[in-house]
């Protein structure tokens, strides 16, 4: 179990909890106003999904509101909406079993700085809907291929997310576009990571008007090719000094045995 994030309303807010037994299976997901009572969060109506589907008005923070329908079951269809298309887990941090069993990797050592800075490292969290990544995952016998979780690269529109880099803080930052209050954090490097929802619960409708004409995410290469020429640079130095280190111990050895043979 693990603490999914916040729905704001106009009373009290939502604290949102999600359990599950394991990746891929079914979700449990509980919420409260006080953090001290937890309720469990009713299944999706699929009556209930055509009319709050876009809903833009602010969720009042009383499950029991009723109009054409409970707050409670807006509330269940925004969480599971949210998690299904924005949450997200770094490239290799889950692995697939020989059995096709989904593990967290243990050996998992993060993305480098690179790696974090490509959107097809982020995979969604969900049963994956290509055909051919879901093979990967289902056919029994044959060896899992590198990929079994559709990648956040090939979400619709382009633009939907919003990805960036504070090298203050050598810290990556992945935003939703079409759910304002979704991030994804990630530090380069190591096993930090995580993620969270803190908004209002409402759909960005107008994501269509506001995304640039040339998406951000084709300014990310600039950086990229900006990042993987700093490390082939540093790694080249590293062998440089390596190699200086190498003659001089070599250096000194020859030196140490010529001074010997004179003594002798």
């Amino acid at each position: 179990i693990s603490y999914w994030g916040k729905i704001e309303g106009i009373a009290n807010d939502y604290y949102i909890l999600k359990g599950w037994d394991e990746y891929l299976g079914q979700k449990k997901f509980f919420y409260s106003t006080d953090c001290e009572e937890w309720a469990l969060m009713p299944d999706a109506d699929p009556q209930v999904e055509n009319i709050v589907k876009y809903e833009q008005s602010l969720f009042t923070g009383d499950p029991s509101t009723k109009g054409k329908y409970k707050e409670e079951k807006r509330l269940s269809y925004i969480v599971r909406t949210i998690e299904e298309q924005c949450g997200l887990v770094p490239s290799g941090y889950l692995y697939l079993t020989a059995t096709h069993e989904i593990r967290i990797n243990e050996a998992w050592k993060g993305l480098t700085q690179a790696e974090s800075l490509q959107m097809s490292n982020y995979l969604h969290e969900i049963y994956p809907k290509d055909p051919y990544t879901r093979r990967n995952l289902e056919v029994k016998g044959i060896k899992p291929g590198p990929k079994f979780l559709d990648d956040a690269s090939i979400d619709k529109p382009i633009g939907a997310w919003s990805l960036q880099y504070n090298s203050i803080v050598d810290l990556v930052v992945l935003r939703s576009v079409k759910y304002p209050g979704f991030s994804l954090f990630l530090r380069p490097n190591t096993r930090e990571w995580g993620q969270i929802y803190i908004g209002k619960g409402i759909f960005d409708i107008d994501i269509a008007f506001t995304l640039p004409a040339v998406p951000k995410e084709q300014t990310g290469p600039l950086l990229l090719e900006k990042i993987i020429a700093e490390d082939k640079e540093e790694e080249r130095k590293k062998k440089e000094k390596e190699e200086e280190e190498r003659k001089a111990a070599e250096a000194a050895a020859a030196e140490e045995n010529a001074e010997e043979e004179q003594e002798a």
